[in-house]
C-alpha cells in the first residue's frame, strides 16, 4: 500500500520575501515507501489511482513555480547591479564632470569678452585717427593763421621795403599818404560810376522814348489798317450791288467779215457763219444787234444779202450770213454790238 506524500511549495524569492540573493532553496525529498501485499482491485484501486494522479500535477506546479522564481531573481538582480554601477560612476566622476562644465562655461564667458573688447578697441582707434587728423588740422591752421598774420603785418608797415634808418614817424606818414591817395582813387571811380549811373539813366530814358513812339506808330498803321479794309468792304459791297442791278453794266461791238469771193460762186443757195468771240465774260447772256457796214458786188446784178444772230452766249455769239444764186457778191463786213 502506497502512502500518501505532501506537496512541498519552496518559498519565492523576490522583493516581498525577505531574500534578495543566494542560491534557491532546494526542494525536499519525497519518499514513497510501498509495502508488500495484493493490489487491491475495485472501487479501492480507482481511488488510489486518482490520488497518484494529483499527485503528480503537484510536482509539476512546484518545478514551474521554482523555475518562475529563479528568472524573476535572476533579472532583479542584473538590473540591480547595472543601476549600481551607473551611480558609482557618476559619484566617482561628478568632481571631472564639474570641472569641465566650470571650464566651458569660463572658455565662452572669455569669447565673449574678447568679442565686445575688440569692437570697442575698432571704435577707440577709429576715434584716436579723428582726434589726431583733427589735431594735425588745427596745428596747420594755426601756422597758416600765423603766416597770414606775419604777411599782413610786413605788407601794412613795408617791412620788407623799409631801410632800418626810418622812423615810425615816416612810416605813419607814409601810410597816411597811402591812404589819401586810396581815398582820392576812390572818389575818381565814384565818380566815373555815377557818370555811367547818368549815361544808363539817359539810355533808359532814349529806349523809352523810342518805346513809345513805336507804340504810337503801330497804333497808327492799326488804324491805317482798319480804315482799309473798311473801305475794302465798301467797295466789295458796291459791287456786289452792281452785280445785282437789272440796267446794262458793259456793252462791247466789233465787226466780222466774210473771206473774200466766197459768194461769187452759181450755186442755188450760199449761208456763211461768222463767229465774234467777246473779250471777257458777261454776267448775264448779251443783247446783240447787227448791221452791215461794207457790200461789195457785182454791178448790173441783183444785191439780195442777210444777216441774222444765229446764237448768242455769255463768251461768244455766232452771225450767219446768207445771199442768193443771182446775186454775186465779192466780200460782206457786218457791224455788231452785245450789251449786258
Amino acid at each position: 500500500m502506497y502512502e500518501q506524500a505532501e506537496p512541498v511549495r519552496s518559498p519565492v524569492s523576490g522583493p516581498g520575501s525577505g531574500r534578495t540573493t543566494g542560491p534557491p532553496p532546494q526542494s525536499p525529498t519525497v519518499h514513497l515507501s510501498a509495502s508488500r501485499g495484493r493490489a487491491r482491485y475495485g472501487k479501492g484501486a480507482t481511488d488510489k489511482q486518482e490520488e497518484d494522479q494529483e499527485t503528480s500535477d503537484t510536482y509539476e506546479e512546484a518545478e514551474a513555480v521554482k523555475r518562475h522564481a529563479t528568472y524573476t531573481s535572476a533579472d532583479h538582480i542584473h538590473k540591480g547591479a547595472a543601476r549600481s554601477y551607473l551611480c558609482s560612476f557618476i559619484r566617482s566622476h561628478r568632481i571631472c564632470l564639474a570641472a569641465v562644465t566650470l571650464v566651458t562655461l569660463v572658455a565662452m564667458v572669455l569669447f565673449i569678452l574678447f568679442f565686445i573688447n575688440n569692437k570697442e578697441i575698432s571704435k577707440l582707434t577709429v576715434a584716436v585717427n579723428d582726434l589726431k587728423h583733427d589735431l594735425e588740422n588745427m596745428s596747420q591752421s594755426d601756422v597758416n593763421n600765423e603766416q597770414n598774420k606775419t604777411t599782413a603785418t610786413e605788407s601794412i608797415l613795408g617791412m620788407s621795403k623799409m631801410p632800418a634808418s626810418l622812423s615810425p614817424q615816416s612810416v605813419l606818414e607814409q601810410l597816411q599818404a597811402d591812404m589819401q591817395q586810396m581815398q582820392a582813387e576812390l572818389r575818381a571811380k565814384e565818380a566815373e560810376i555815377k557818370k555811367l549811373l547818368a549815361k544808363d539813366q539817359e539810355m533808359e530814358a532814349e529806349m523809352q522814348q523810342l518805346e513809345n513812339e513805336m507804340t504810337a506808330k503801330d497804333q497808327m498803321r492799326k488804324t491805317d489798317i482798319q480804315q482799309l479794309q473798311a473801305k475794302m468792304v465798301a467797295k466789295d459791297q458796291r459791287i456786289q450791288d452792281l452785280e445785282q442791278r437789272d440796267y446794262i453794266a458793259r456793252c462791247e461791238s466789233g465787226v466780222l467779215k466774210t473771206p473774200q469771193n466766197v459768194f461769187t460762186s452759181e450755186s442755188r443757195d450760199r449761208h456763211l457763219d461768222l463767229t465774234a468771240t467777246f473779250s471777257r465774260d458777261f454776267r448775264t447772256t448779251p443783247v446783240v444787234t447787227v448791221g452791215f457796214s461794207l457790200l461789195d458786188s457785182l454791178p448790173d446784178r441783183n444785191l439780195r444779202v442777210n444777216a441774222n444772230v444765229k446764237s448768242v452766249y455769255a463768251t461768244h455769239m455766232i452771225v450767219q450770213i446768207g445771199t442768193w444764186s443771182d446775186s454775186k457778191i465779192y466780200s460782206v463786213m457786218v457791224h455788231w454790238m452785245a450789251c449786258a
